[in-house]
């Protein structure tokens, strides 16, 4: 069992919704029942506020209730080379996801102990941190694609980045990545925020100088 813990410079991700796709997941199960694909999950939410019926809603709990729901998710690609490449660079990678509620709680742990274990070996299979509460983890950024998730700054050591998905296009926040383009959108950012920390440093030896003057 590992000794180390994240630090205000560690990088945190989720992993349902962020580097995981639920939908690689549910969507096969779903579309057992039903004459036609679902595309996608939201749809599914649509359709049970146009129709008034739990059908829809009966049918994803059923999903989340069977064997394998995470260890059978599908890694988004471009989020496979970020972690890759965030590692690759001497980047503390830590991943911070919630415990599922009426769902074998070891089991859900094992299967996404065993995912990371699959993409990132061993070593950062050792980094998986299960809280419902991730304001209180320290870091430099956390990557979450919860709406939520923005809000939750204000009581955390880290800045808040959006991984974005169809339910929360809406969600103010600064800071957005996409699964699509995940590498080249945190690369960006990183570079954005390391020039932003370099004028507030200039700026504020600047007013040390004048207040000595």
């Amino acid at each position: 069992m590992t000794t180390q813990v994240p630090t205000n410079k560690s990088i945190l991700f989720d992993l349902d919704g962020t580097i995981f796709s639920m939908s690689s997941t549910l969507l096969p199960r779903i579309n057992k029942y039903y004459d036609r694909p679902v595309i996608e999950a939201v749809p599914m939410i649509e359709h049970m506020q146009q129709t008034g019926g739990i059908y829809p809603g009966l049918l994803t709990v059923n999903s989340c209730y069977q064997p394998r729901l995470f260890v059978e998710q599908q890694i988004y690609p471009q989020c496979f080379e970020l972690i890759n490449y965030l590692i690759d660079n001497q980047f503390d990678v830590w991943f911070v996801t919630m415990p599922l509620q009426n769902y074998h709680t070891k089991s859900s742990q094992q299967e996404k102990i065993a995912q990371i274990q699959r993409y990132f070996g061993q070593k950062l299979a050792q980094h998986v941190i299960f809280s419902s509460k991730k304001y209180k983890i320290p870091g430099l950024y956390l990557v979450d694609d919860r709406p939520q998730h923005p809000a939750e700054e204000s009581k955390a050591q880290w800045k808040a980045i959006l991984m974005e998905q169809v339910y929360n296009h809406q969600i103010d926040c600064s800071r957005r990545i996409s699964t699509n383009n995940a590498l080249t959108d945190m690369i960006q950012l990183l570079n954005k925020d390391a020039q932003m920390r370099i004028i507030d440093e200039k700026q504020n030896n600047e007013h040390i100088i004048l207040r000595r003057q």
